[in-house]
């Protein structure tokens, strides 16, 4: 967090939000340690995907490593109604974002949030019509 708050990240700010690495392989069945060896972005778009980005006509690389809509999904259920149409999509769709913390992980080449470590109630939904983010049984 020391980090974070050095490259100026604020907490509660969904264009320069603190970022941490996901630690546990979501995608394990019983848990587990995630290879931390690689950024989370190697390890979804994998080595070739990243070579090929860098030898194409204009080299390019993950321009930061947590975009301002993957923090608003993250951050959905607790988000108002109308940040989440004005930065994710303009049609609120409760049904279209991750339902488990698994299927975030699986879904986004980016880092966690704090709060994932921090604050049990963003995975309370504050919105009627989304349901909880759900997380592993053995995580319980």
């Amino acid at each position: 967090m020391c980090l974070n708050g050095l490259a100026g990240r604020r907490a509660n700010d969904g264009f320069y939000a603190p970022i941490l690495p996901w630690v546990a392989d979501l995608t394990s069945p019983n848990g587990g340690w995630r290879d931390l060896t690689k950024s989370k972005y190697r390890l979804s778009k994998g080595d070739e995907m990243l070579d090929i980005t860098f030898q194409s006509t204009n080299p390019h690389h993950l321009t930061d490593m947590l975009s301002s809509v993957t923090y608003c999904i993250y951050a959905a259920r607790r988000l108002d109604v109308e940040l989440l149409k004005k930065v994710v999509r303009a049609k609120f769709e409760p049904n279209e974002y991750p339902q488990s913390i698994q299927r975030m992980y699986q879904w986004t080449p980016d880092e966690c949030i704090p709060e994932f470590y921090t604050d049990p109630t963003i995975f309370s939904s504050i919105h009627a019509d989304m349901e909880d983010l759900g997380i592993p049984e053995w995580y319980v």
